[in-house]
């Protein structure tokens, strides 16, 4: 399936910090899975809210909604301790009414690895 590009409203780095302001829309959630995916190699459960987990049964799971998230903040560390510590990003999310706000914090290889995903994946307002 393919999605449609996410719209980057702003972008900046000093060092190993690096911000991207992204237009929040309802394709943003399979954008971001695509970004991690391709970007980190983890794309895990971005998309995905956990139910309640109840001992003995599956674990429920709901697509999340990206309405649902204003003032809300998510992070992502990989998808393990040692994930983090092999390919050294940390990423933070900040939902707003309408804009998301990604924080990266990683090393210059993998900041030239992700700029070229969002270049593949996303359209830059001028």
């Amino acid at each position: 399936m393919k999605i449609p590009k996410a719209t980057i409203l702003g972008a900046g780095n000093a060092d190993a910090f690096n911000y991207l302001i992204v237009r929040k829309n309802k394709h943003f959630f399979p954008w971001l899975k695509t970004f991690f995916e391709m970007a980190f190699g983890y794309g895990g459960m971005v998309d995905v809210k956990y139910s309640d987990y109840k001992e003995g049964e599956d674990i429920d799971t709901v697509e999340k909604k990206v309405e649902d998230f204003v003032d809300r903040h998510e992070s992502y560390t990989g998808a393990t301790r040692e994930h983090i510590h092999q390919t050294g990003t940390r990423i933070d999310i900040f939902y707003g009414k309408d804009k998301v706000f990604i924080v990266i914090l990683t090393n210059p290889e993998n900041r030239q690895r992700f700029l070229k995903v969002l270049k593949k994946i996303s359209v830059w307002k001028k």
